[in-house]
C-alpha cells in the first residue's frame, strides 16, 4: 500500500480513536500499528510519525485536538466528515480517465497520485466508454444508481406492431455501454404493469427521447449474475453485432448462395 493511502488510514483510526476518547499517544499508536499491521506488517510507525501527523491535523486541517489528563479529545463537536458517495463517484469517474493518459508527455505529475486510493476499477466495469463521449439526459441518473447501487423506476415508450406502449419498469441497472453513437443501460427489469409480465435480467434501454421518466425508490438492489465488461474468458458482446445479446437463444448458422460470379463481381 502506498504511503498517501496509509497516512489516510491512519487518519480514519486516528479519528475513531480520539472520538472515543480511548487513550493516549501511547495506546494511539498502538492502535494504529495494531489496524495496519492486518494491511502490510512493515508499515508500522513510532511515536515521532504519529506526533508529526496530529500536528499536521490540528495546523492544516483545523482538528480540535486536546489532551485531558492524558486523553486524546476533541474540544468541541467535531465530526470528520468523509467524502459524499456522489462526490467519490466524480473522483473515481475523473481519475479513470487520467489514466489513459498515463505515462504520455506533459502528464508526468501523474506518477504523483496514489492511483489504488480510488476504485477505478469499479468504474472500468460499469461503464464502457468511447471517444467523445456525450451523455444523454438521462446518463448521470443512471450511472449514479449504478455507482450506488440504487433501483429506478423507469417510465418509457415502445413500438409493438406499429403501436406505442407505456412501460413502467422497476430496473435495476448494472452496466453502460455507447455503441452507433447513442448510450445504453443495461441491468434487470421487473414489470409493473399489465403489458409485460416477469422479470428479465438482461434487459437494454437506450437513453434517448423514448424514456419519460426516472425516478428512484427505496427497493432492495439485485446485482448482476452477468459479466458486461471486457475480458478474454467472457466477453459478453464478443459475437454480437449491436447491444442485444440472447442469451436463451442457440447460435444460427447462416449460408450464403450465390448464382451469378458476374453479378456479383466474384474473379
Amino acid at each position: 500500500m502506498r504511503e498517501a493511502k496509509l497516512k489516510y488510514k491512519r487518519q480514519q483510526i486516528i479519528y475513531n480513536f480520539i472520538h472515543q476518547r480511548a487513550g493516549g499517544a501511547l495506546e494511539l499508536l498502538d492502535k494504529i500499528n495494531n489496524d495496519i499491521s492486518e494491511i502490510d506488517p512493515s508499515k508500522q510507525i513510532g511515536l515521532r510519525t504519529l506526533q508529526k501527523q496530529i500536528k499536521e491535523l490540528k495546523e492544516k486541517h483545523g482538528w480540535p485536538i486536546i489532551k485531558d489528563s492524558g486523553i486524546f479529545q476533541f474540544n468541541e463537536d467535531f465530526d470528520y466528515q468523509e467524502l459524499r458517495k456522489d462526490e467519490k463517484n466524480i473522483i473515481n469517474e475523473a481519475m479513470l480517465i487520467l489514466e489513459r493518459f498515463d505515462g504520455k508527455l506533459g502528464f508526468e505529475w501523474l506518477d504523483e497520485i496514489d492511483m489504488d486510493s480510488f476504485d477505478i476499477n469499479f468504474v472500468n466495469n460499469s461503464i464502457q466508454y468511447e471517444e467523445s463521449t456525450s451523455p444523454m439526459k438521462y446518463f448521470i441518473k443512471f450511472k449514479n444508481s449504478i455507482f450506488n447501487k440504487n433501483v429506478l423506476i423507469v417510465k418509457r415508450k415502445i413500438l409493438r406492431e406499429n403501436k406505442e406502449i407505456q412501460l413502467s419498469i422497476e430496473f435495476h441497472p448494472h452496466f453502460l455501454k455507447k455503441w452507433n453513437s447513442k448510450w445504453y443501460v443495461f441491468g434487470l427489469k421487473k414489470d409493473l404493469d399489465k403489458n409485460e409480465k416477469g422479470e428479465k435480467e438482461s434487459y437494454v434501454i437506450p437513453i434517448d427521447i423514448y424514456i419519460n421518466d426516472v425516478k428512484e425508490t427505496r427497493e432492495t438492489f439485485i446485482e448482476s449474475k452477468i459479466n458486461y465488461s471486457k475480458s478474454f474468458e467472457n466477453d459478453y458482446f464478443l459475437d454480437i453485432i449491436g447491444v442485444t445479446n440472447y442469451l436463451d437463444r442457440n447460435p444460427v448458422e447462416v449460408m450464403l448462395k450465390i448464382h451469378s460470379k458476374e453479378r456479383f463481381r466474384i474473379f
